[in-house]
């Protein structure tokens, strides 16, 4: 690898290199920023390596729009979710509240892209109410719940109320268990009512996020074509394929796992490929702002609607 100090070339030379740049995701409007421009891509076809499913579009529903970030879908249930004249969408409220926020962001995704005339919001307000809530339904149906544990998650929910209100809310409570064992989201709703204002509301705007990553570095058990040249994360052609809604971190764990195995492995056996400087050819990047606004423009317009063959081949064109 060739870095410039002071205009000064310096060479880093490795006997083992791993690859874990991430992918380049700007060609779709309203996709996040990144660091990643896919130059470490170039420099690995350069010295010879082979690529493949160089891109694939991800989608993830739960982006904050004015944050340009990706909002975490563990950190979802319990919010609400509101246009912005305040009509809620109660079917994803409701989903959230059951944890299935990774799970249906695609159809949150698609939510948010055909009702583009609307602005979205996640409101966090009364997610202390839900998880109290969810963890005394959870110790309700538990078998090895004790009445002295049940006595400590009834008070967890009446501390969030206000103050008048705690009788009420308990003796709402006890019904629940009494009768039905079920405390789920229609339950969770009657009791917002009954919680302290919060002094300072989280509300964040929400929008869907569409992208190509540029990943592509061909690997097996990731293994490059190069010798001593190790892939994971991103930068692996097949990454997408091991993913649903959040980063597959089993699999980066596994991928260190083995990459660090087969390292140690060929150092002990004294396989370590020898240092061979090689030439890197200087050049510039060009980079054309009115093409990729063109290109954006596009691909907002065909990406929702591609099952008429006619539309999908004038998206790839």
């Amino acid at each position: 690898m060739q870095l410039f100090v002071n205009r000064a070339p310096i060479r880093l030379y490795a006997r083992i290199l791993v690859i874990a740049s991430g992918g380049y995701a700007g060609l779709f409007h309203g996709s996040l920023r990144t660091s990643a421009y896919g130059t470490l891509m170039g420099r690995y076809l350069e010295a010879g390596g082979v690529t493949t499913n160089l891109e694939f579009v991800f989608k993830h529903g739960y982006g904050k729009a004015d944050l340009n970030a990706l909002m975490p879908t563990e950190e979802l249930p319990g919010a609400e979710v509101y246009d912005d004249q305040g009509v809620h969408v109660e079917w994803l409220e409701r989903e959230l509240f059951s944890g299935k926020g990774t799970y249906n962001h695609l159809e949150a995704f698609r939510h948010w892209r055909c009702n583009n005339n609307r602005k979205f919001y996640i409101d966090f307000t009364y997610q202390p109410l839900c998880r109290a809530i969810i963890a005394l339904a959870k110790a309700v149906n538990g078998a090895q719940s004790s009445a002295r544990d049940l006595n400590l998650l009834l008070d967890a929910v009446t501390e969030l109320c206000r103050r008048g209100t705690v009788p009420e809310v308990r003796k709402m409570l006890l019904k629940w268990i009494d009768t039905e064992r079920v405390i789920g989201f229609d339950q969770f709703n009657e009791f917002k009512p009954f919680q302290q204002t919060a002094e300072k509301r989280q509300v964040f705007r929400v929008n869907q996020i569409a992208y190509f990553s540029m990943g592509g570095i061909a690997h097996t058990e990731f293994n490059t074509n190069l010798p001593g040249v190790y892939v994971t994360g991103e930068a692996m052609h097949d990454f997408s394929a091991n993913r649903i809604g959040g980063l597959p971190w089993g699999l980066y764990l596994i991928a260190g796992r083995k990459i660090a195995d087969q390292c140690l492995g060929k150092i002990a056996a004294r396989q370590v490929q020898p240092v061979r400087p090689f030439a890197l050819l200087p050049g510039s990047a060009r980079f054309d702002g009115d093409l990729l606004v063109e290109i954006q423009v596009r691909l907002q317009e065909h990406f929702e609607d591609l099952r008429e063959i006619e539309k999908l081949e004038r998206c790839l064109a």
